[in-house]
């Protein structure tokens, strides 16, 4: 049986994704012990609702044809399903010692590449016409995030 989705239930999952991130983030700047570390890590934290946002505007501006239902949902029941199964992806759940601030920012790095190999395997289930191109929109945001979690890890490694 093939799957087929449209962009505007990608764009479910990729803010449920954020929502979980954004806990991942907080959780590490509640028990991380250095100041500075925790600072860093809500402003994370800040970032992925940022996120969380910008793909709910991006998802409402959707056209018509990119939220048009592929599968029968008599109840909508659809976008609840869309949102349990990122939750259930485990992208964020991770055993991290959150004291460590190289080992938080290793994990957040790999959840950020996690994420972009979630969407674009998502990508190959949703045809042109329902918004294969906006998916490309999610991809480029998390290699955002990549780059600023990289360069807090090199500026640590650097002093270490």
């Amino acid at each position: 049986m093939h799957q087929e989705f449209n962009a505007n239930e990608i764009f479910i999952m990729a803010e449920q994704i954020e929502i979980e991130a954004y806990k991942f983030y907080l959780k590490a700047a509640e028990e991380t012990p250095v100041e500075e570390d925790k600072a860093f890590l809500k402003k994370l934290a800040s970032f992925e609702i940022e996120h969380q946002n910008l793909f709910s505007e991006m998802r409402e501006k959707l056209s018509e044809q990119e939220k048009t239902a592929l599968t029968f949902d008599p109840n909508n029941e659809a976008e609840e399903y869309c949102r349990s199964f990122a939750r259930m992806k485990n992208i964020v759940k991770r055993n991290v010692d959150f004291t460590n601030m190289k080992e938080i920012l290793l994990n957040a790095i790999m959840i950020e590449k996690d994420t972009i190999v979630f969407y674009s395997g998502m990508k190959k289930f949703v045809s042109e016409a329902f918004g294969k191109g906006r998916i490309d929109e999610l991809i480029h945001e998390e290699l955002r995030h990549i780059d600023i979690l990289t360069k807090q890890y090199d500026s640590i490694t650097a002093t270490a």
